[in-house]
């Protein structure tokens, strides 16, 4: 089931939910986008091991940046890093949904959205994540499969999992 249309600037809107997504180089983003990227990776991942990973950096400038807003407000986020030599596969990043809106079917939009438009934008790549016991089952409902898994510094499991784009 689709529930987006395309408008005249090809962004993907719902009328049923006031939903709309897009996806975006940095150059592109507002000022103000990019400060509601932050305040919402700040609220999602409160408990990161690295403070700095929310500063902005050179993959952010190569990145896809891609976007759910309901009423112009920043609902949920996510990047997608194009392969290079720092990240061999396309790469999948910083999904989140501010939690507010969690449970609300936003996560579901935004991933189905983000596989759509990896396909369109490269359609050959392998496309990887990192993620957590707690979503794991979620990326797996969308075609991700584990490769391996690994402790961070913290203990934390992360599953490295991928998905062919097309």
């Amino acid at each position: 089931m689709n529930f987006f249309k395309k408008d005249k600037q090809n962004l993907l809107f719902s009328s049923n939910l006031n939903i709309e997504s897009t996806y975006k180089n940095f150059s592109e983003l507002s000022v103000e986008e990019i400060a509601s990227i932050k305040k919402i990776k700040l609220e999602n991942f409160k408990n990161s091991e690295t403070k700095n990973s929310f500063e902005l950096n050179i993959i952010d400038h190569r990145s896809y940046h891609f976007l759910i807003l309901q009423n112009e407000k920043l609902i949920a986020y996510s990047r997608l890093v194009p392969p290079s030599s720092n990240f061999r596969n396309l790469t999948l990043e910083r999904f989140c949904v501010a939690n507010a809106y969690k449970g609300r079917g936003i996560s579901r939009i935004l991933i189905k959205y983000i596989i759509d438009e990896a396909a369109n934008l490269f359609p050959k790549e392998v496309l990887s994540l990192s993620s957590l016991e707690d979503t794991k089952l979620f990326y797996e409902k969308f075609g991700f499969s584990i490769n391996y898994f690994t402790h961070d510094e913290n203990g934390n499991l992360h599953y490295f999992m991928t998905r062919k784009t097309k």
